[in-house]
């Protein structure tokens, strides 16, 4: 059982290889990045100066803020690159699922200290 990953699922287990398990994170952070993506324009902005900016977030905040839709994207586009590569090369889509954690952290770091900075 070296290698595998009990997942409960309607009430069977099944056992997931650790690139299942690696296809299985890196698509739930493309859902949550493209979920994120497609809220974002929904939200109120103002722009300042050529730059759009969300209402609620303060003129000093708004490279923080930028920094996050960075971070976002990145995410978005390494866990998808980790989907793509997962069945040639599953070292580099391992690579590249790490990177879309570090990418999501970040911008979740960044979103929280933007949101919540006081």
């Amino acid at each position: 059982m070296e290698g595998k990953t009990l997942l409960k699922q309607r009430g069977q287990l099944m056992l997931l290889t650790s690139i299942e398990e690696d296809q299985l994170t890196a698509a739930k952070i493309v859902t949550v990045t493209s979920g994120l993506a497609t809220l974002l324009p929904l939200l109120p902005y103002k722009y300042i100066g050529e730059n759009r900016v969300l209402v609620f977030i303060s003129k000093e905040m708004q490279s923080i803020f930028h920094a996050f839709v960075v971070f976002l994207m990145l995410s978005f586009a390494t866990s998808f690159s980790s989907l793509y590569l997962s069945s040639k090369w599953p070292k580099a889509a391992k690579f590249c699922k790490f990177c879309s954690i570090t990418y999501l952290v970040s911008a979740m770091a960044s979103a929280t200290y933007c949101f919540f900075y006081v």
